[in-house]
């Protein structure tokens, strides 16, 4: 512009007030030399403590990682260790068992140096409350009654009605141990499985309604997985899921049984999963039950099978002829039904050879077979010899089993010999041949010689003058005593009570026994 002059250190039309803001001179100051890149400054332990969780977030999902490391347990890092403090012993195991190389593999990928981590044991954690963000009034469902009802608990069988053999020990003692709270960590999560009809649900009944005789007013849930699948899905269409995992999530025990009916359920899956580790955190009991092994139910989530295998794994076997021996006595006598000794071998016969017809041996064999019995005793007395005591013909002919009939079927057996119940017997109990033959009065001889002769009688066609010359005895009369004898020992429930190997064994398991050795021996 003309007349305008440029102010030296001011911008032209700039404003006469700016004019302190005029340009200094820069003095430069010499630069030092370079010697190599710097370092980035060591990161503190804060910075490091907020690395190391969103590092373990990202790999643990953010639900797990706040049900661990938030409500859980608490995280720490200092310039020696990371530190990760737990309220319990319980928990301390856990996290050192699941998820101890997590926390090494998360400071190892931000770069830190080979550090410790430790496990630090604060049970005034066990009374802090967890932090949660206020919800808004908005934000609360309001499911309405019938949404959020569940069915009412039903609890039918106890532990002490459950008939133990070897088929089923190992479950039984350790269901027992979770019910009584005895060394019940070591058995958490235990998993049964087995055929259908071997007592699972009785084990997981029994251990819910023992707990809650020990431990009145605790939380504790018998759910079946179809029920809990159910309830899952209820709760998701009904916006109701809070609600759905708080009343699983605060339990004391969780038995949940048919876990197979969740093959190829994923959703559900991940449900139970995140279920089963919240609850493991407050140090609650878990029992499960399927058909299957963890590993061959089949569509199943590796994580979840994972979980299943950090407990105890216990099959429950098909139940031996000793075993349906004592269910066919317990589950008689629990119905009033009236058998003789006869007639409960029949029976302990029949259910014991069922797998022989396609089916396994199963607690519901032996029940259809009483049903099928009481059931002929009730409406056709006169074909049972009236409304006493049923004997061995009375069954046969209530279970359609005619005399001809078990003839004819037998006609292309062996023949059982009494060479082989000899044989069987002495192996059994340990007896000397020349100890039976003799005139010795042991307990052991005379209970054996009482076994040959009953068993004698039921698997072949020898008069009792036949078996006397077969045991070497001068007259029947002495046969004949044996076998009553006997009878009447089956019928008490009179224990062996011949040495420490027959401990807890009746008359009548013994039999069992030993005529399941001859059968199997004659191909029967």
């Amino acid at each position: 512009m003309p007349g305008s002059q440029a102010v030296p250190g001011r911008w032209m039309g700039e404003p006469q007030s700016r004019r302190t803001h005029t340009r200094t001179p820069h003095t430069s100051t010499p630069t030092p030399p370079a010697t190599g890149p710097t370092p980035p400054p060591t990161p503190n332990p804060a910075d490091r403590e907020r690395l190391l969780r969103d590092r373990l977030r990202a790999e643990l999902g953010p639900e797990r990682f706040s049900r661990y490391f938030e409500q859980g347990a608490r995280l720490s890092v200092t310039e020696e260790c990371i530190e990760v403090v737990v309220p319990s012993p319980f928990m301390a195991e856990r996290f050192s068992r699941q998820l101890l190389a997590t926390v090494r593999r998360a400071a190892a990928a931000q770069g830190e140096a080979p550090v410790e981590v430790r496990v630090r044991i604060d049970r005034s954690l066990e009374h802090q409350p967890e932090a949660r963000a206020p919800i808004p009034e908005r934000a609360i469902p309001r499911p309405t009654p019938e949404r959020t009802r569940r069915p009412k608990l039903t609890l039918r069988h106890r532990l002490d009605e459950f008939i133990v053999g070897e088929s089923n020990r190992l479950a039984h003692t350790a269901a027992s141990r979770i019910a009584e709270g005895v060394d019940d960590a070591i058995f958490s999560p235990l998993f049964l499985h087995g055929p259908s009809g071997v007592g699972k649900t009785h084990l997981l009944q029994g251990v819910a309604r023992r707990y809650l005789e020990r431990c009145p007013g605790s939380r504790i849930r018998y759910v079946t997985a179809e029920a809990f699948t159910n309830e899952y899905i209820t709760a998701i269409r009904s916006n109701a899921t809070d609600t759905f995992r708080r009343s699983l999530r605060g339990v004391k025990l969780l038995c949940l049984d048919d876990v197979h009916f969740l093959r190829g359920k994923k959703s559900t899956q991940n449900e139970l999963l995140h279920t089963l580790d919240a609850i493991a955190l407050t140090e609650a009991r878990i029992v499960l039950a399927s058909d299957e092994h963890p590993r061959r139910i089949g569509e199943f989530s590796e994580h979840l099978v994972s979980r299943f295998l950090s407990g105890a794994i216990v099959r429950i076997e098909e139940p031996d002829e000793v075993l349906c021996g004592r269910l066919v006595r317990a589950l008689a006598v629990r119905r009033e039904l009236p058998l003789t000794a006869d007639g409960l071998a029949v029976l302990t016969h029949r259910a014991a050879n069922a797998a022989s017809g396609g089916q396994g041996r199963s607690v519901r064999e032996i029940e259809g077979l009483l049903n099928q019995v009481e059931a002929v005793r009730r409406l056709t007395p006169d074909l049972c010899g009236g409304l006493g005591p049923m004997d061995a013909s009375a069954v046969r002919r209530a279970l359609g089993l005619s005399e001809g009939a078990a003839m004819h079927r037998g006609a292309n057996r062996k023949p059982v010999r009494l060479e082989t119940i000899l044989r069987e017997a002495c192996a059994q109990l340990r007896v000397e041949a020349e100890d039976l033959f003799g005139k010795g009065r042991h307990k052991r001889v005379v209970l054996a010689r009482g076994l040959i002769v009953r068993l004698a009688r039921e698997l072949t066609t020898l008069s009792y003058p036949e078996i006397a010359r077969g045991l070497r005895r001068p007259n029947h009369s002495t046969v004949i005593t044996a076998n009553q004898r006997i009878g009447r020992q089956m019928e008490a429930d009179t224990l062996a009570d011949c040495g420490p190997d027959l401990a807890g064994l009746t008359i009548a398991d013994l039999l069992a026994r030993i005529r399941g050795r001859v059968l199997e021996q004659t191909g029967r």
